[in-house]
């Protein structure tokens, strides 16, 4: 659109906000027909422009869609993070109990053995 500078032409009266706003909210449009239909009326410029302004459209939306994607995932990412790190700490609270138990278990038995031979030096 750099053949109107400078120019008379104001950048609504090349490129309607009315045209920019449907083809930017209906993506399904692919023709400058389909665009003048839902909007009702005629675009002057279209046949010049009506491809860049698609073009452009249609890479902003696929650039949205991209982060959307890449926000997703991110997010995924970071749940599959919080739950693997929840299921190691759940191990490892385990894995200190079951040493903690075993620790027990000796001290027990420690003391069964001094009991033993307490009773047996009386």
């Amino acid at each position: 659109m750099t053949h109107y500078s400078p120019s008379s032409f104001t950048s609504e009266a090349i490129a309607p906000d009315r045209f920019l706003t449907s083809l930017a909210s209906n993506l399904e449009i692919r023709s400058l027909i389909a665009l003048e239909k839902k909007v009702n009326a005629r675009w002057i410029l279209g046949q010049r422009h009506f491809e860049d302004v698609l073009a452009i459209v249609m890479g902003v939306d696929k650039e949205f869609k991209a982060r959307k994607i890449e926000k997703q995932r991110q997010k995924k990412l970071a749940a599959d993070a919080k739950q693997a790190r929840e299921q190691l700490e759940k191990e490892l609270l385990c894995q200190e109990r079951r040493e903690a138990a075993q620790e027990a278990s000796i001290l027990v038995e420690e003391q069964k053995k001094q009991q033993d031979i307490l009773k047996a030096a009386e």
